[in-house]
């Protein structure tokens, strides 16, 4: 987050849009992410760097959702992409399938998903003050991932790989919005796991 967020800031601010995306990143990103730290450090008697047991932990996919998954022809879902797979906490998991932007789930589903995930790790006695811990940061990561529109060299990619002249002040608008919605996710953890205290 550090580091996505530094490229954010030294953007030029003469650019279209460049002063509503520094007001958002100054009055609602930071403070976000400030609060979310402030969270997390009160709340765990150890440094946020350190490993979780293996017990804690789980074989995930990492970038896991519909958007690597294809319907076979018998109606079985495959799931593609495991470039990332490997022991993680469930906690991250659960995060990223909730707030993934190419998702697009009704609450209701993502409830679903939450408390089954939660109901089939319940020997994980922690996991769910981790994952309320870690779930802002996750928003945070995704609101700044929309961003990338900002970032010169995102821009440079896609330009590149465009057919057709783009609308980069319209895109960067788009882009932004989605970022704000992300952020609202901020506060959110608690639905998902209110049937688990």
């Amino acid at each position: 987050i550090n580091r996505r967020l530094s490229q954010l800031q030294t953007i030029d601010k003469s650019e279209p849009v460049a002063k509503t995306l520094d007001d958002f990143l100054r009055s609602n990103l930071e403070p976000s992410f400030e609060r979310a730290q402030k969270k997390l450090y009160d709340n765990i008697d150890h440094s946020p760097e350190t490993e979780i047991d293996l017990k804690e932990r789980a074989l995930s996919p990492s970038d896991f959702g519909f958007h690597n998954a294809l319907r076979k022809s018998s109606g079985q879902i495959a799931y593609l992409d495991f470039e990332y797979f490997g022991w993680d906490d469930p906690a991250k998991m659960i995060a990223d399938f909730l707030l993934h932007p190419g998702m697009n789930l009704t609450d209701n589903l993502k409830l679903r998903f939450a408390e089954g995930i939660l109901r089939h790790f319940d020997h994980m006695k922690k996991l769910v003050n981790r994952f309320e811990l870690v779930y802002p940061f996750f928003a945070i990561k995704w609101s700044i991932i929309l961003l990338n529109e900002f970032t010169r060299l995102n821009l440079e990619r896609r330009k590149f790989a465009e057919t057709e002249k783009i609308d980069i002040t319209a895109m960067r608008e788009k882009q932004l919005n989605k970022a704000k919605l992300m952020l609202k996710e901020v506060h959110r953890n608690h639905v998902w796991t209110e049937n688990f205290h």
